[in-house]
């Protein structure tokens, strides 16, 4: 075999990280110094930097009139940030967490949020490091950040300090169908011996769902919106959306 050198592997290793052919794990012993500089060097060498990854998917507009806009890691640009989480800190509150796309954010900028009208003022600008807030003056492209008591965050928000991305959103993905659990049991023993209910078309006797397990558990009555069929169900009515 042929020894490559890292330049020549660069190339197509990027190409089959665009296209989602390749998905790399790199690893190493967190206990054993020697091997996170081993690391490290295999990213630096092979993985590529930030501003060759694919841009995040921007549109402006909504439904089938929405448009891709060119998002670009520069600094010099106006910001563009996406709020991707929003949490109720004990100490400062509601925090908003986003990631900054474009542009720089700078403790005390006026943004908007969304399509709002009236902007909103950075008081503090955190930097998350583990269970730590450290408040930092500003954030470039590529930095994830928070900033704290500020009601108009919501989540999937995009944070921009000019009126021409006032419509600017980013690309949902798309989720799988929710499912519930339940726990089953044979009719019989004969049954159990035999082939899964599953292949047979038979529905298998429900013992308890999720909404009888919080019942017994908070003492309270059955409130689930779809008639539940188990048998320890306050409500024994069959319901086709109880089976999904």
């Amino acid at each position: 075999m042929r020894n490559l050198s890292p330049e020549q592997l660069h190339d197509p290793f990027e190409k089959a990280l665009r296209e989602d052919h390749l998905v790399p794990i790199c690893f190493c012993s967190a206990r054993r110094a020697p091997a996170s500089p081993s690391c490290l060097e295999v990213l630096a060498k092979l993985a590529p930097n930030p501003t060759e990854g694919n841009p995040p998917p921007f549109l402006k507009g909504e439904g089938a009139d929405a448009v891709r806009v060119e998002v670009s890691p520069d600094p010099a640009q106006h910001v563009i940030a996406h709020v991707f989480k929003v949490t109720i800190d004990p100490f400062v509150g509601k925090l908003g967490v986003f990631r900054v796309h474009q542009g720089t954010v700078k403790t005390g900028a006026q943004l908007l949020v969304g399509d709002g009208r009236k902007p909103v003022k950075l008081a503090h600008l955190y930097r998350l490091q583990g269970k730590e807030n450290i408040e930092v003056p500003q954030a470039i492209p590529g930095d994830i950040c928070a900033v704290a008591k500020i009601d108009e965050l919501h989540f999937d928000a995009v944070l921009h300090d000019s009126h021409d991305e006032d419509h600017h959103h980013l690309k949902s993905v798309a989720s799988r169908r929710r499912c519930w659990g339940w726990r089953s049991a044979p009719r019989s023993a004969a049954t159990s011996r035999s082939s899964p209910r599953a292949c047979t078309g038979s529905r298998p006797r429900i013992l308890a769902c999720a909404w009888c397990t919080i019942r017994r558990r908070t003492k309270r009555s059955c409130t689930a919106s779809a008639t539940c069929t188990c048998a320890s169900c306050c409500s024994v009515s069959p319901s086709a959306t109880a089976w999904g």
